[in-house]
């Protein structure tokens, strides 16, 4: 499965929330998961992967236009229906393409007892989900050597535009972190970090361009568009730039190419 948008990113006071609810509201409503944990949002459980020497990092950080990232990701706490998605997001400037392979907890192919999966998909299924796109996601993992890095969670509120169901405003917040995670594990938040205890993460996606009345709203609020990367924030709250050499980083380099060999 492969989406192609853009995406525009405004770090924002965390006090300022309530306002921009209130303003975007006679225009939007609510994500129906939103409305399904009755909570006002839903977390996000992402864990991203990078190479030995952490190149998809420093490219964020170069700001090289072409670049990616690599991740698992699921929502919310598991269940019998939990879904996971392996994505490659892909950026070449403002221009975002995501791959991804959508599967239950129980057929995660980065899990050693789950190779079976592998031989019993139906195949009218797993076209839909994506699985055609397996190879393509295995070969890059075995080519630059990735492993995960960073788990990174966060709660999210999601609206779509009552009108053009194309455009996409989301506010993370709670933004929190752990280094090094188990995939067996995913969902397990032990010893996380905050990094941005006083901002929240506005995104808005969209096809073609964005209607006034956000723009309005953007204005209002003296809102600039930066370049923000979730990853990047976890990781430089971790001190990883300091530490990319030191046994913290470097003594899992294999990881994850080795647990792959075992599958």
């Amino acid at each position: 499965m492969i989406m192609n948008r853009l995406e525009y990113k405004y770090l924002v006071p965390i006090d300022l929330l309530p306002d921009l609810r209130k303003e975007i509201k006679p225009f939007v409503e609510p994500d129906p998961y939103v409305l399904k944990t009755g909570l006002g949002h839903y977390t996000v459980h992402s864990i991203y992967f990078d190479t030995p020497d952490l190149k998809y990092y420093y490219d964020k950080v170069e700001g090289i236009d072409i670049r990616k990232k690599v991740r698992l990701r699921s929502y919310n706490q598991p269940d019998e229906t939990s879904l996971l998605f392996l994505e490659i997001k892909e950026k070449n400037q403002k221009t975002i393409r995501k791959r991804r392979l959508i599967l239950n907890w129980s057929e995660n192919p980065l899990v050693p007892h789950q190779k079976h999966i592998l031989l019993t998909r139906d195949s009218s299924r797993s076209a839909k989900n994506g699985w055609h796109e397996l190879p393509f996601f295995m070969n890059l993992i075995y080519q630059d050597a990735l492993r995960p890095v960073v788990q990174i969670s966060y709660d999210r509120e999601a609206y779509f535009h009552r009108f053009n169901r194309t455009l996409r405003l989301t506010f993370d917040y709670h933004l929190r972190s752990m280094l090094q995670p188990e995939i067996s594990e995913f969902f397990v938040e032990r010893g996380t970090i905050i990094s941005l205890p006083r901002h929240f993460i506005w995104e808005v996606k969209f096809f073609g361009g964005l209607p006034s009345w956000l723009l309005a709203i953007i204005a209002t609020f003296q809102l600039q568009q930066q370049a923000l990367s979730k990853y990047n924030i976890c990781l430089e709250k971790h001190l990883i730039r300091e530490r990319v050499k030191s046994k913290i980083v470097l003594a899992n380099r294999n990881y994850l190419k080795n647990y792959l060999l075992r599958v």
